[in-house]
């Protein structure tokens, strides 16, 4: 229930961020920054070594840093319990991502969002610690059907993975994880909204 009225609140305060709103990438974690264990290495291209619980998508690490170098804040949401969000192995293989923002001042923030896998209440409280605007926040997620949880909000969405059966139900050990046409699509979509000017790939960069 106070979860419902803070989502509410929020919702009919509108624009209640200034126009100089910051910007955010938000990212799931498995299937998403990971890939699965048996994916096909040759295809993936991955730069890291495997751990535990998967190994880094086939961008995963680009992302984040694209992300960073563009101004966004980058924030998680994933519906994994604390134990295994907060874990020593997840938190090593986020620092691998990017040991300069992924630290324990972020693990401690609400740019940590974890536990619910109702992930509205979760990207609203991102929204509101960047102090961002919906139309500038950008959600890459393996689950098409979590695509209602950011636009029940206005968050862009992008589904990130190489291996789908139906684009609900996952692959998970072809599954690559976010990969460069995904990244780039969704920045492309934050970049419209968010009214910025034309997102250009690093690939295409001079």
């Amino acid at each position: 229930m106070a979860a419902q009225m803070r989502l509410m609140l929020w919702v009919l305060a509108g624009s209640f961020v200034s126009a100089c709103s910051q910007k955010v990438c938000i990212f799931d974690i498995d299937m998403t920054l990971t890939r699965g264990a048996f994916a096909n290495a040759s295809k993936c291209n991955c730069e890291l070594p495997k751990y535990d619980h998967g190994w880094p998508g086939v961008y995963a690490k680009q992302a984040v840093e694209e992300c960073l170098h563009q101004g966004f804040q980058v924030g998680i949401s994933t519906a994994e319990p604390r134990v295994v969000a907060l874990s020593k192995q997840r938190k090593e293989f986020l620092r691998q991502l990017s040991p300069r923002w992924f630290n324990e001042t972020f693990f401690a923030s609400e740019l940590m969002q974890y536990g619910n896998r109702n992930k509205t209440t979760g990207l609203v409280d991102i929204l509101r610690y960047t102090k961002s605007r919906a139309e500038c926040a950008i959600f890459f997620d393996d689950k098409l059907e979590n695509a209602k949880y950011a636009e029940a909000v206005g968050i862009n969405y992008q589904q990130a993975s190489d291996d789908k059966n139906d684009g609900r139900i996952p692959v998970f050990d072809a599954d690559c994880g976010l990969n460069s046409t995904q990244f780039v699509s969704g920045m492309r979509k934050v970049y419209r909204s968010c009214n910025l000017t034309n997102y250009v790939p690093w690939s295409e960069r001079k």
